[in-house]
C-alpha cells in the first residue's frame, strides 16, 4: 500500500558567524529575504505540497523560532480567525542539546515521524524555481515510494564544494543515484550534479544514522546505497540561495525585492 507524505522535518543549524553582525541579536531563519522572513520560504515551499505536519528541530539558543511561529498563531486567534497562510499546519518543536550534532538531533525526530516517510529541509539555503524541490520530491516519492534527493547542476571549482551523486538517468530529470562523493575535484568524476538540502526518506533512514553512528551526511546516504536501499535524484532547476554567504544573501535580498516592488 502506497504510503502518504504528511510530515516535514525542518533542521535549523547553530551557526549564523557568517552573516555577522547581521545575526548579532536575530537568527538568520528570521532575518527578511523579499517582504517575509527567511523561515517562512521554506514553510511555503512545504505548502507546496500536501505536507501539514512540521517539526523543527531548533538549538536553544534559537528558540525565538518558536515563539515567532507561536505569535503569529495568536495573533491569528486574536483577530478572529484573520488570514494566516499557516493556520493550516500543526507546528512541533524539538530543542537541541548542547553541543548536540546534526543527526543525533534529527534522530529524536523519529519520536515524531513513527513509521511514516518525510520530508527533510536544512534552513541553510531557500530556492526559486518554477517548483519548489520539496514539490518536485514529492510528486517523485508519490510515484516510487523510495528515498529521494534534489540535485542541482554545478561546474567548475563549485563541485570540489558539493557532495556530487554519480547517477543512471530514469527519465526526464529523474535519476538513480547510484554513488555519493565527497567534495571532489573535476578529475574524479564526470558527474555534475550535487545533492543540495532537500531530501525525501522513508523511517529506516533513521536506522541508518543509528546503526552507522556517523555525523556525515555523505557517508549515511552511500551505506543505505550499498545496502541495497534505492534512492533516486530530481534534478532541480532554479536559483539556489546559500544562507552561509554574507554576500550572496545581500545580492539576492536586493534583486527579489527589486523584482517583487518596481
Amino acid at each position: 500500500m502506497s504510503k502518504i507524505l504528511k510530515k516535514a522535518v525542518i533542521y535549523v543549524g547553530s551557526k549564523d558567524e557568517k552573516l555577522f553582525p547581521f545575526t548579532s541579536a536575530v537568527p538568520k531563519e528570521l532575518l527578511p529575504f523579499g517582504d517575509i522572513p527567511t523561515i517562512h520560504h521554506l514553510v511555503e515551499e512545504i505548502l507546496s505540497t500536501q505536507i501539514r505536519e512540521i517539526i523543527f528541530i531548533l538549538p536553544t539558543g534559537k528558540k525565538i523560532i518558536e515563539e515567532h511561529f507561536k505569535g503569529i498563531e495568536r495573533i491569528t486567534k486574536e483577530d478572529g480567525g484573520a488570514d494566516n497562510k499557516f493556520s493550516s499546519i500543526e507546528f512541533s518543536y524539538i530543542l537541541q542539546k548542547k553541543n548536540s550534532k546534526a543527526f543525533s538531533s534529527i534522530l529524536r525526530a523519529g519520536e515524531y515521524i513513527g513509521d511514516e516517510p518525510f520530508a527533510l529541509l536544512f534552513s541553510n539555503s531557500i530556492f526559486f524555481g518554477e517548483k519548489e524541490p520539496v514539490e518536485q520530491l514529492y510528486s517523485l516519492y508519490r510515484t516510487s515510494q523510495k528515498s529521494a534527493v534534489s540535485l542541482v547542476e554545478v561546474s567548475g571549482d563549485d563541485i570540489s564544494k558539493h557532495f556530487i551523486a554519480e547517477t543512471e538517468k530514469i527519465a526526464n530529470r529523474i535519476y538513480k543515484i547510484k554513488r555519493i562523493l565527497k567534495n571532489p575535484s573535476v578529475e574524479d568524476t564526470e558527474s555534475r550534479f550535487a545533492i543540495i538540502p532537500r531530501y525525501i526518506f522513508d523511517p529506516l533512514f533513521f536506522d541508518f544514522i543509528k546503526k552507522s553512528g556517523k555525523q556525515d551526511f555523505a557517508d549515511i546516504l552511500s551505506e543505505m546505497i550499498s545496502s541495497g536501499k534505492n534512492i533516486y535524484g530530481y534534478e532541480y532547476r532554479g536559483r539556489w540561495i546559500s544562507l552561509n554567504n554574507k554576500e550572496n544573501y545581500l545580492m539576492e535580498n536586493l534583486d527579489i525585492l527589486d523584482k517583487k516592488f518596481k
